[in-house]
């Protein structure tokens, strides 16, 4: 489970809420905990890289099993000739929205 750095929190009038910040894990594949809950669901969550990608063709990032207290993100690094291959300590900032 991935700690969140850099986080920030925003409740809106009428209940929708905004979450940011950012991690740098050294798995491919983990899971990050937002700073609070959503207390009811999570709808929508982008997270991008900030890794310099000199040297790489594509470093691509997922996230899925987006629950109302977290999400796992996935990192993916195509190299020269096509081969995908897990791509580790790779900052990421993500942003996230519920109610």
């Amino acid at each position: 489970m991935g700690g969140v750095d850099n986080a920030a929190y925003k409740k809106l009038p009428g209940g929708l809420i905004f979450q940011t910040g950012s991690v740098t894990q050294t798995g491919t594949d983990y899971r990050i905990n937002f700073p609070s809950a959503f207390p009811t669901a999570c709808m929508w969550v982008k997270a991008r890289s900030t890794y310099p990608i000199e040297g790489i063709q594509y470093l691509g990032i997922a996230t899925t099993g987006k629950t109302a207290s977290g999400v796992d993100i996935r990192v993916r690094n195509m190299v020269n000739g096509g081969t995908v291959q897990p791509q580790g300590s790779v900052p990421v900032e993500w942003f996230a929205v519920g109610y």
